[in-house]
Parts: C-alpha cells; structure tokens; sequence
C-alpha cells in the first residue's frame, strides 16, 4: 500500500513504512536506501522500544509512568508479557480490575508457557482481594518454572495454610478455629 506523507511517498510492507527506491531523497546516515528496516520509519521498532521501555518501568514498580508508556500507540498488543504488565499497571494505578484480568488472560491464551504472566495474573487477583485465585495462579506458573523467584516470593508472602483440624467443618467453623489455634500453640 503507498500512502502519500507531504513531500514524501511511503511504502507499508509488513508493518513496516519505507520510501521508494530512486526518488532522489538519500538515506538517512548510516542506513542503506534499499534497507527499509534501517529507514527511521520502522513501526515494529519504534514500538518494540516502548515495549521494552514500559517493561522496564513495571518491573521497578513505576507503574504509573510504565502505563503512559504502554499506551503510546498502543504497543503492549502485539506483546503477550508486555500485555500482562499492562494489566497489572491497569489494576495498580486505575484498579480497573476486571479489564485487567481479562487482558492478562489474554496473554495467557497467546503465551501459556510464560511464568510472568501467571505471576501478573496472580499479582492482580490480589489486589482484587482474591487471595485463593491469586494463590492457584502463582502454582501454575510454577508448573512452568519450579524455580521463578517472583513467584516462590509470593507463594512465601501469601503463606502456607493448614488444613482444618476437622475436614468435614468448614474452615471458619468455630470448632476448626478454636481447635486449629490449639494445636498450633502445641506445636502439632
């Protein structure tokens, strides 16, 4: 497809802008005319530099700043992990926790294998205040890497939980919580 920009022609191929061959303009320095990856009008670069730049922010915890940068030009889309930190910035700085979710399920769909976006998942369904989903999130991206150190930090932070002392009971049953505070305090 040719789209005409002012003086310039352009050329989209593969998501990627180039000018035509021959038409008199030179190449920008240190590029070759006919390497169009290389022309300053490269989008997937252009975009992949603000993938990498809002990963970086997220994973400093500058969630704010990293949700500007994902939202410039909508560059988190093409990125399934990129697309789970967006959700996790969502559901930090907008606690639109529903949008959030859905977004990182997505990138679950594209990337199953990545244990980071089971630990944004995660992340989310606990600021969500849902503990126990957050809980079997964290254990499947474990599935992927037994030894993801965000993932056993927050399985530790979240903490191991005993069975009730009596099963048939259910957990807040008085009896359970008496009896689990007993046995606790006895060291069985």
């Amino acid at each position: 497809m040719t789209v005409n920009a002012g003086k310039k022609e352009l050329t989209v191929l593969d998501g990627s802008m180039q000018a035509p061959e021959g038409n008199g303009e030179e190449a920008p320095a240190g590029t070759s005319g006919d390497n169009h990856a290389r022309s300053g009008y490269d989008l997937e670069d252009r975009l992949g530099a603000f993938v990498e730049k809002g990963l970086e922010l997220a994973k400093e915890g500058r969630y704010d700043e990293a949700l500007n940068i994902f939202e410039e030009d909508l560059c988190f889309t093409t990125h399934p992990e990129a697309m789970s930190f967006y959700a996790l910035c969502l559901a930090s700085v907008e606690a639109r926790y529903d949008q959030a979710i859905s977004l990182c399920l997505m990138a679950v769909e594209r990337e199953f294998y990545n244990p980071n976006i089971y630990l944004n998942l995660g992340r989310i369904f606990l600021l969500n205040g849902q503990k126990a989903v957050a809980y079997k999130a964290f254990r499947k991206g474990l599935s992927f890497d037994n030894a993801h150190a965000g993932l056993v930090g927050e399985l530790k932070r979240l903490g191991l939980r005993r069975k009730p002392v009596l099963p048939f009971l259910s957990r807040k049953n008085t009896v359970n919580k008496f009896l689990g505070l007993l046995s606790r305090r006895l060291g069985l």
